[in-house]
């Protein structure tokens, strides 16, 4: 089993890119990232919409509008962006309570959290500027 990426994810990914190499010049059109990438622009939208209420990308209106990184690549932790699209990375139990040995169940969802928390420590170190490898 390996590592889950969401679909919006890896279109922010490709959307960050694009506005990284265009510079803060100008705000970048959602149509732009759909023609360069073949995404749909709906997706892309509703991507870009997400990461601006998270504070990551300013949007500007009218005619010449699109949106811009608020931030340099450099400082967006992966993280910030897995939680801002995906929600919070934590382990979360499947079972419902009085479901199997209680003793068993503490000892797998203790050891789940040690793994989510070096995971989490991960996302943190690695910033989208890291992980397009820029």
């Amino acid at each position: 089993m390996g590592l889950h990426l969401s679909k919006a994810l890896l279109y922010a990914i490709h959307a960050l890119h694009y506005m990284h190499e265009h510079g803060t010049d100008r705000p970048v059109m959602v149509r732009e990232i759909c023609e360069k990438y073949s995404f749909s622009y709906d997706t892309v939208l509703s991507v870009l919409r997400r990461l601006s209420r998270g504070k990551l990308l300013t949007t500007h209106r009218g005619i010449k509008g699109g949106f811009s990184l608020r931030y340099p690549l450099k400082s967006i932790t992966l993280l910030t962006l897995v939680e801002t699209l995906d929600g919070p990375v934590e382990s979360i139990d499947p079972l419902q309570q009085g479901f199997g040995n209680p003793k068993l169940k503490r000892a797998v969802l203790k050891n789940s959290s040690a793994i989510n928390e070096s995971y989490r420590k991960l996302l943190q170190k690695t910033s989208c500027l890291k992980l397009m490898d820029l």
